[in-house]
């Protein structure tokens, strides 16, 4: 678990592959893990790049769970995502 946020040569991270390749359950383990929950800030692995990728591969279970947890939800609602300089989120359009 200590390893979750760590990066491969191409840049992505254990949860980022998990995303890309539909793996709800790994996410649901390191999404309730009681170690993760004390030692790593969930902006470490549900951020604009995650939640791009879950959208993009069609990983709709995933976003489900994603949004599924008021903290979680919480999180997601004020994250801004920058698209070609502009930045958006889930409730307001353009800042």
């Amino acid at each position: 678990m200590r390893r979750i946020t760590e990066r491969n040569r191409f840049g992505k991270t254990a949860f980022d592959i998990a995303v890309e390749n539909g793996q709800l359950k790994c996410i649901r383990q390191f999404l309730i893990s009681p170690w993760l929950i004390v030692n790593i800030d969930i902006r470490e692995l549900i951020n604009a790049d995650s939640l791009r990728n879950a959208v993009d591969q069609n990983q709709l279970d995933i976003l489900t769970f994603f949004i599924n947890d008021a903290k979680r939800f919480a999180y997601i609602i004020d994250l801004l995502i920058d698209v070609h300089g502009q930045y958006y989120n889930l409730v307001s359009s353009i800042f």
